[in-house]
Formats: structure tokens, sequence, C-alpha cells
């Protein structure tokens, strides 16, 4: 299981309602069982958040992983957490990004070589 770790914040809007606002300062108008799930989101995995609220109230085991499993995805597309897939594949872009990174270095230092080298035997001709 990846870990799902939450982003954003947690606000009041001008009406006094609580909303979870994002990285994009997007502001979404949630119930308390949504800021519940995602105040639980500090790397625990979908299951360890659904054992918890299996826990922590009354709801029974079915119910909770199907309103986790409902409402971290929501959560997800608008920014408001990431899971380790996500960090994950961010860091792939990462190692992916620092190779070739490494490439074009190596090229450069490759080029003027050449090119000393052209120059040389251009001077023996």
């Amino acid at each position: 299981m990846t870990g799902v770790t939450k982003e954003g914040k947690l606000a009041k809007d001008q009406e006094g309602n609580l909303v979870l606002v994002n990285g994009k300062e997007q502001a979404y108008k949630v119930d308390e069982s949504v800021i519940a799930i995602w105040q639980m989101c500090d790397g625990k995995s979908q299951e360890e958040i659904c054992n918890a609220i299996t826990e922590k109230t009354q709801m029974g085991e079915d119910e909770a992983k199907k309103a986790v499993g409902e409402i971290v995805p929501k959560l997800e597309e608008v920014g408001l957490v990431k899971t380790g897939e996500q960090s994950k594949s961010s860091g792939e872009e990462k190692e992916q990004s620092q190779e070739t990174t490494q490439e074009a270095e190596k090229k450069e230092e490759e080029a003027p070589k050449e090119t000393t080298k052209e120059k040389e035997s251009q001077g023996n001709e």
C-alpha cells in the first residue's frame, strides 16, 4: 500500500465555512468527514486510514473503506493529497532529469575536445 500525504491547508471562507485550500489557492467547501480523512493523510496507507476511522467512530469497516476509497481520489484530483505513487513518479522524473543533465554535461565536455582535435589536425595539414 502506498502512503497518502495531505497537501494544502484548512481554512474558513468569508461565511465561516470550513474549506480545504490547495496549492493553487483554490478553496473547496467540505464537511467534517472529509476534513477528518484529509487530516489523517500523514503518510498512512488508505487501509491504515480506514482502520483509524473504525477505531475512532461507529463506522463499520466496509463503510470506512468505501468512504476513504471515494474521498481520497477526489482530494488527489484537486491537489489536496498526494499518494505514494505520485511521489514515486516524481522521483523517477527527477532521476531521468539528472541523467539527461549528466549526458548533456558529458557532451559539452566532449565537444571542445573534438574541436581541439579538429584544429590540431587542420594545423598539421
